[in-house]
């Protein structure tokens, strides 16, 4: 492919001015979205992290969850 081929292809014509611009700024929005997602996983990551941790914690104290429920009890009181 010669240099004058190259260049023709990359001016695309009289469009070249506007399709690259465009194709710019969706590799921008997609680069900003796949950022986003990654961002938001690292912190649903270290909120989960935390919570396990948590409740880890209140277990050694005596805490429990309730089979089904996601509530914690205090089983060292007894039913009530």
């Amino acid at each position: 492919m010669s240099t004058e081929a190259l260049m023709q292809w990359a001016a695309m014509g009289e469009h070249g001015l506007y399709v690259w611009p465009a194709y710019g700024a969706t590799v921008l929005v997609l680069g900003a979205v796949v950022l986003s997602v990654v961002m938001d996983a690292r912190g649903l990551r270290e909120a989960l992290r935390m919570e396990v941790e948590l409740k880890a914690r209140e277990g050694r104290r005596g805490l429990e969850a309730a089979p089904g429920s996601g509530e914690l009890t205090d089983v060292r009181s007894g039913p009530r």
